[in-house]
């Protein structure tokens, strides 16, 4: 009899190939042929491997049934892989096409009133996140700042930027975590897409940027060149504080006022001091006009 043992862990396997089995069934009904038919009617049903083999038309419907067993199995495993891969957020074809949109002023919700800088430096900054992606368009900071406050419709002022969608939200500063919620907008029907809310370290502060563009990006179907995936996965840890003096150095350098331009550039100064290799502070002071003065 062809039959092997298999050992695993404390139980073992018994098995044999269905070939194996066949060969040694027609070898068998050799032997029994020579027998009287009580003897074989006796030794036939010793074979309990595989139940029904006994006839051709038995043999047959047990493998039909075996590969009907398997072709549903691999259909079940070939729509699994599809639900996967297949995002039920792209598949709306009803869904508006935005290829350009203009970020609101986020709203401060901090305790303190005076966090105001915070928020507005958080809106430029996921400002700039998306805009370095190359499908999308987003409008300046000044452009965007004409929305906020106005008596006109979001269509209205949507046609007025030519932009197809709007991002407003709050941001919530608590100890050492910052809390954004954003939503997106069709600008022109005033219609609610999307809606998320993101919460990180504040020095995870530009990872959370990121993040929250790509999801931006994702639900309006946009395109990110690995390269710009690259980018958005590898955002540098910052230092709270440094971050701290270059957010409201950048505040007051944005109110175009000259003591408030030299105010901001004294932030700047702090937040190198603080991080010497903080790019962005290095930045904001040339933006002030004003030379690097060592310590």
């Amino acid at each position: 009899m062809p039959v092997h043992r298999h050992l695993h862990g404390k139980l073992g396997s018994v098995y044999a190939f269905r070939s194996e089995i066949d060969a040694w069934w027609e070898n068998r009904s050799v032997l029994l042929g020579e027998q009287d038919h009580a003897s074989e009617d006796r030794d036939r049903p010793s074979v309990a491997l595989w139940p029904g083999l006994g006839t051709d038309a038995a043999r047959r419907r047990a493998g039909w049934t075996r590969w009907l067993g398997i072709a549903g199995l691999a259909a079940l495993a070939v729509a699994a892989v599809v639900f996967v891969l297949d995002d039920t957020r792209t598949a709306d074809p009803q869904a508006p096409t935005i290829r350009s949109l203009a970020v609101l002023p986020l709203t401060n919700l901090s305790a303190d009133a005076s966090q105001e800088y915070f928020a507005l430096g958080m809106t430029d900054e996921l400002s700039g996140a998306l805009a370095r992606i190359s499908a999308l368009r987003v409008v300046s900071r000044t452009s965007a700042m004409s929305l906020n406050g106005s008596n006109k419709s979001l269509p209205a002022l949507a046609r007025g930027l030519n932009v197809d969608a709007v991002l407003e939200g709050s941001v919530q500063r608590a100890g050492d975590r910052v809390r954004i919620r954003i939503q997106l907008i069709h600008a022109p029907t005033d219609t609610h897409l999307w809606a998320g809310e993101f919460e990180r370290q504040l020095t995870d502060v530009l990872t959370l940027q990121n993040e929250i563009a790509r999801e931006v990006a994702q639900e309006i179907r946009v395109s990110i060149t690995p390269q710009e995936r690259t980018r958005m996965a590898s955002a540098a840890v910052v230092n709270p504080a440094a971050h701290d003096e270059y957010l409201l150095g950048r505040y007051l350098l944005w109110k175009f006022i000259e003591e408030d331009r030299v105010r901001a550039v004294e932030h700047f100064n702090r937040a190198i001091q603080i991080d010497p290799g903080y790019a962005a502070a290095h930045a904001g002071r040339g933006c002030g006009g004003y030379s690097v003065h060592s310590a």
